[in-house]
């Protein structure tokens, strides 16, 4: 190396040398990080990146492992070629051999092997310095394990640059301001190592091993998403996931609902990385999509032979996690992509049409919507797929059979015994209704819903089913503000008095104000409009506080949980203006004894606390009472929203809370002695603040 250059602290570094320095104090883009060709040539570098994966892998500090996992996504694109490349050799190497572990030289730290020193082991023997703060620095914990790792290597006297590397001290002066700076350096020191990113990515694959631990898998499915930030990388690590997947329909693996739901959480990670590439996005869709039907649907149909398969695939958990993967691998299609995949789904459900899945030679036929026993209950539970599918499509894609499908969800929800398949068939049903052109067709198929509604409502066996149905239709009607919706809505209000379903009536107020995560949301295309809550707040609160007044004592606190979940959602101008016509009705139910009500009701007024201190102020007395009491509950929740208004209470004009200093100091004593850690901290948060109730400068 020249030694011409600049000079740092009495070492002198070449120009090469300060170019990668350099690199060190810009942003962790990677369209900022200037490429330095050639600064280390390392014929091991296995060895390094075996420090690299135990160091993702076997970290404790989950955030630096996951700092890691980012770094490793940012390379991926611009060294697609070497991932690919050794991906496919040394994959198909250990297909065919079976063994545990792809390559030789790698060693799993946790087997004690050792040829490349752990950090650990480098800080005691006086390698390297320890990082700043243990788990907070992930900038400097990245630089000391690619240090440790270059410690180890035999040769590390033929390594160009391995002199700045172990100027340590140097490193750190750049990396205290945090992980920014780290990530540049590992990200300009793989960017000069391209066969970094090849070697790293088979490591990760090798610890899918069924000798790996669950924790290690975990963190291998997390790394391998996070570095499928590349088409060709992508089409790589997809089917290593749904191979990990499919362990266990064979039976290969022990496996939990945890192993499926980690496997699924990276493949939507994946979805949710190539969905701005129409291509990679449509390779993911037809890759994974028919994959996890196939896997669901062969579970269902081999029920009643209690296969490890069939116990974790079916489960609500399981199903809930491919969900998730679908709808994402659906709701970026373009309309003629989404038109060709949504007739062969439809067909699956409808006429039980498997010519798209993937192993298609099933024991049974596939009838989800016909009557029967098991395998068919079993079955049914699929709907929860097909929900996912269908209504995470733009609206202007045609269903195929959509009447025909329409009127089997519909008696689906409101007949079926499992609470699960009845939801998602009553999901799916609202989901398909809001997307639903006006029309002749839209209000016959309306009126045909209400009679079974009612029916449905009016039957024992089934009103809780009816019930669910009647919420997500009525908000798949309320978002695009259709007339129907103030029919809904008095059916509804008079189901608040109900003795049995009023708990549940006044649940399901919170359903129709809150943002829908899945079906009825933005990101599925749902239909609509802006100001759908305060239309909602205008028509329904008045004849939600008249049917208070005129309720049963033993209903009253249904009325009550209903205004507190729609107030809690409600933009918060609009409620300041509402505020004293209803905070009478809010400190009632601060009284009720029903610990779902006292939560949303301590969670709207928090902010009114500081946003309206003029109309809280006439009623400080009650307040401060009513809070103070709440300090006992058995709820832990209630516990610490109850602290956190008396924080905000202290906000009020001094001349105000003033007299109450003594009385709410004494008071918080208690709580400061709480076995909840959350407890004793608000506890303290809030004390100190009436504290320096009146004291100068404040």
């Amino acid at each position: 190396m020249g030694t011409t250059g600049i000079t740092r602290g009495g070492l002198q570094y070449s120009k090469k040398e300060k170019a990668v320095l350099s690199c060190m104090g810009k942003e962790r883009n990677m369209n900022s990080v200037s490429p330095v060709s050639g600064l280390l040539d390392l014929p091991d570098m296995d060895k390094l990146v075996d420090s690299l994966a135990q160091f993702i892998l076997y970290e404790e500090d989950s955030q630096t492992s996951l700092a890691a996992m980012e770094a490793a996504g940012t390379l991926t694109p611009f060294y697609p070629e070497a991932f690919s490349r050794c991906l496919v050799r040394k994959l198909s190497k250990g297909l065919q051999s079976g063994i545990a572990c792809l390559l030789g030289g790698f060693s799993r730290g946790r087997r004690g092997s050792s040829s490349a020193l752990p950090y650990q082991a480098c800080v005691k023997k006086g390698l390297v310095s320890p990082p700043l703060s243990t788990g907070a620095n992930c900038a400097v914990a990245f630089t000391c394990i690619s240090l440790a790792s270059l410690c180890g290597l035999k040769h590390m006297k033929y390594i160009k640059g391995a002199d700045w590397f172990l100027d340590y001290g140097y490193c750190c002066s750049h990396l205290c301001s945090g992980w920014d700076y780290g990530g540049t350096l590992l990200v300009c020191s793989f960017k000069q190592m391209p066969c970094l990113a090849a070697v790293f990515f088979v490591l990760l694959v090798s610890e899918l091993q069924e000798d790996s631990t669950p924790f290690q898998q975990d963190r291998c499915l997390q790394a391998l998403a996070a570095v499928s930030t590349h088409p060709s990388i992508m089409k790589e690590t997809v089917p290593i996931l749904l191979q990990h997947l499919q362990k266990v329909q064979k039976g290969s693996m022990e496996a939990g609902v945890h192993s499926v739901v980690s496997v699924c959480q990276s493949l939507k990670q994946v979805a949710l990385q190539c969905h701005q590439n129409v291509q990679n996005y449509w390779y993911f869709h037809q890759a994974v999509v028919p994959c996890l039907m196939g896997l669901a649907v062969q579970a269902s149909m081999q029920e009643n032979t209690h296969t490890m398969l069939s116990k974790v695939l079916l489960t609500e958990e399981a199903l809930s996690a491919m969900v998730l993967v679908i709808s994402t691998a659906c709701m970026y299609l373009s309309p003629e992509l989404a038109a060709q995949s949504v007739s062969k789904v439809v067909a699956l459900f409808l006429d039980g049409e498997l010519s798209f899945i993937p192993g298609n030679s099933f024991p049974s036929t596939f009838q989800p919507f016909q009557d029967g026993q098991c395998p068919v209950q079993t079955q049914k539970k699929l709907v929860a797929l097909l929900m996912a599918f269908v209504c995470s499509l733009p609206r202007n894609v045609p269903i195929p059979q959509q009447d025909r499908l329409l009127r089997d969800l519909l008696a689906l929800s409101c007949s079926s015994d499992c609470l699960f398949t009845a939801t998602a068939a009553a999901k799916c049903f609202a989901g398909l209704v809001n997307k639903h052109p006006a029309g002749p067709q839209l209000d016959e198929l309306l009126r045909t819903a209400m009679d079974k509604l009612e029916q449905g409502l009016n039957e024992a066996p089934h009103r809780s089913q009816a019930l669910t149905l009647l919420l997500w239709v009525s908000k798949a009607l309320l978002l695009r503000y259709h007339p129907l919706t103030t029919h809904l809505t008095d059916k509804l209000l008079v189901l608040l008095g109900d003795t049995v379903l009023g708990p549940a009536v006044g649940d399901g107020f919170a359903l129709l104000m809150a943002d829908s995560p899945d079906v009825l949301g933005k990101s599925c295309h749902a239909e609509m409009r802006l100001m759908f809550r305060q239309r909602f707040f205008t028509e329904c609160v008045p004849q939600l506080v008249q049917g208070f007044h005129t309720a049963a004592p033993g209903v009253k606190a249904n009325y009550l949980k209903g205004l507190s979940h729609i107030l809690n959602h409600l933009p918060k101008p609009v409620l300041v203006t509402e505020l004293p016509t209803l905070l009478p009705l809010l400190l009632e139910a601060l009284s009720c004894a029903d610990h779902v009500v006292q939560l949303s009701t301590l969670h709207c007024l928090q902010p009114l606390l500081l946003d309206a201190p003029l109309v809280v102020s006439l009623h400080i007395d009650t307040l401060v009472s009513k809070f103070l009491n709440l300090t006992d509950s058995p709820a832990m929740a209630i516990r610490i929203a109850a602290l956190q208004c008396l924080h905000a209470l202290a906000s009020l004009p001094t001349p105000v809370v003033i007299p109450y200093k003594p009385r709410v100091i004494r008071a918080l004593a208690k709580p400061l002695d709480d076995k909840k850690r959350l407890v004793r901290k608000e506890a303290v948060t809030a004390r100190g603040e009436w504290f320096l109730l009146g004291t100068p400068g404040r």
